[in-house]
């Protein structure tokens, strides 16, 4: 995918368009290609009639599209339903067919919440971050189902509220991504949560309320145990990072560099209809 096909076989005349990831595939290369690096995206929009009716019709398949169709009913489901794919062109071999029905395996024992927030993980590492927030937003929506007496609750809904913070701020939805970083502090922090926050002040707060912003944050930091790797030298860690950042940046930007990404922001939100 990622610009290109793969044609060692059969090509479609027209593609089967996986709306996870907004791509069409033209070959059951692709789909695999799809099946083996995105598995928490294998869900309903993929596993259906019109795909088994696609590699019937447009791929000339009409065994291995059966063979799907009874994967989508049976009960060993994803599992069969990937691995009849695999075996029709020998895809994987059988060590590396062993090894990724194990991760797959390890993917279907964990919680709903985990689950979903790989599909998250994953719908941003492909560049759909709106749907990923939407994903991210109902795992915090939903706090008190499954999460409840879950083992590291707190971690886990301190990298959601990064990683959603991750996702907005890729939106520009700058003031909405800082208060999901926020709220990922508030959790059980990581230095990772702490360089997102300060590097997402960095570029989205004018100098002043920056240097207030930063202040509050350093007090707030001095209440973690010393054994914590969230502390003062994060932030200049960040800082580290944004001064490389805007010396390596080509364009002429102002020194004050908020209005500039204010600016864009608008840019960007009128262009995309928002």
């Amino acid at each position: 995918m990622a610009g290109y096909r793969l044609c060692r076989v059969k090509t479609a005349e027209n593609p089967f368009f996986i709306e996870n990831i907004s791509t069409n595939i033209y070959s059951i290369e692709e789909l695999c290609y799809f099946f083996v690096g995105n598995v928490p995206l294998i869900d309903a929009t993929v596993m259906n009639s019109r795909l088994t009716a696609w590699v019937a019709n447009e791929l000339g398949l009409p065994k291995l599209s059966l063979k799907m169709e009874h994967a989508i009913s049976g009960k060993n489901g994803i599992l069969e339903f990937v691995g009849v794919a695999f075996s029709e062109i020998g895809y994987l071999s059988q060590s590396e067919f062993n090894r990724y029905a194990e991760n797959l395996n390890a993917f279907l024992s964990l919680p709903g919440p985990m689950k979903m927030k790989l599909k998250g993980d994953s719908l941003c590492r492909v560049g759909k971050y709106t749907a990923a927030t939407r994903v991210y937003r109902e795992i915090l929506d939903d706090d008190d189902g499954e999460m409840e007496g879950m083992e590291s609750r707190e971690a886990f809904l301190g990298a959601v509220w990064h990683n959603r913070g991750v996702a907005e701020m890729k939106l520009m939805l700058f003031d909405e991504g800082l208060a999901s970083f926020r709220r990922s502090m508030k959790m059980r922090p990581t230095r990772r949560h702490a360089i997102s926050y300060v590097e997402a002040l960095g570029i989205t707060r004018p100098r002043e309320k920056y240097t207030e912003e930063i202040t509050a944050f350093r007090e707030y930091l001095k209440g973690f145990n010393d054994g914590s790797d969230v502390g003062e030298d994060a932030i200049y860690e960040a800082e580290e990072i944004l001064e490389v950042a805007r010396k390596g940046i080509e364009v002429d930007i102002p020194a004050d560099i908020y209005g500039y990404v204010q600016d864009l922001a608008k840019e960007y939100h009128a262009s995309a209809g928002a």
